[in-house]
């Protein structure tokens, strides 16, 4: 091979395993906003990717564009993994902790079924959170009613020990056999005010007896992607 191929093939099989990290080359494609069969060229070698795919592909894996293009850092003595950490470091594998990646009907009910993929967490960096790691789940943002907070590319790391409301927050709700997310805080008259953020969406209240009969599926501590 020439240098350029040799370094062709090296970014595409990088490339590859961001995919297979996050659900697949179609879930890749759809967070990068790029097409599946321009990605498909990317890991095969047979294009070359400019500088704005090469940064939304890191960004969508949460990895840093530096190992992307050039596979650094490496230490022969550890295993070097680029995590979802927003300050673009590296971990060891010894801190790593890898989340699953749920569809939004997987979420349901359904917390230890099949999952679609996963990302790697430094189990040092969540401990600003005050949760068990174990208990986190991760799925794509369903649909734009968190705009402008963030959009429906958005990647959200989902507490789902967080069963009932507690403070406000972003919760996942189901709701009418649909998985919602909303913005959830105590209105003046002691009910809870549902509310998104992107103000095409009506806000409503519920009484105690209705928060009881909600299934919460969680609270969101974190979203992976610029907000729009």
């Amino acid at each position: 091979m020439t240098d350029n191929s040799e370094f062709l093939h090296a970014l595409g099989a990088r490339i590859n395993w961001i995919a297979q990290r996050t659900g697949g080359k179609k879930q890749l494609a759809d967070v990068a906003r790029i097409s599946e069969s321009q990605l498909y060229r990317y890991i095969s070698g047979e294009s070359k990717p400019t500088v704005e795919p090469l940064v939304a592909i890191a960004k969508a894996g949460h990895i840093s564009l530096e190992w992307l293009v050039n596979g650094t850092p490496h230490d022969h003595n550890q295993t070097a993994l680029t995590v979802a950490d927003p300050s673009g470091s590296y971990a060891f594998a010894a801190d790593l902790i890898t989340i699953p990646t749920l569809t939004h009907h997987l979420l349901s009910a359904k917390l230890d079924s099949k999952q679609v993929g996963e990302f790697a967490f430094r189990r040092s960096w969540l401990a600003q959170f005050d949760v068990i790691p174990e208990n986190l789940r991760l799925m794509l943002a369903p649909g734009d009613c968190m705009l402008p907070t963030f959009n429906h590319h958005a990647l959200l790391l989902i507490n789902t020990a967080q069963r009932r409301y507690e403070n406000e927050g972003v919760y996942i709700l189901a709701m009418n056999q649909e998985i919602i997310c909303r913005r959830v805080q105590r209105a003046l008259n002691g009910n809870l005010l549902i509310a998104a953020d992107n103000h095409a969406y009506r806000e409503f209240e519920i009484n105690s007896a209705q928060a009881a009969q909600l299934e919460w599926l969680g609270n969101v501590i974190w979203w992976g992607a610029p907000a729009a």
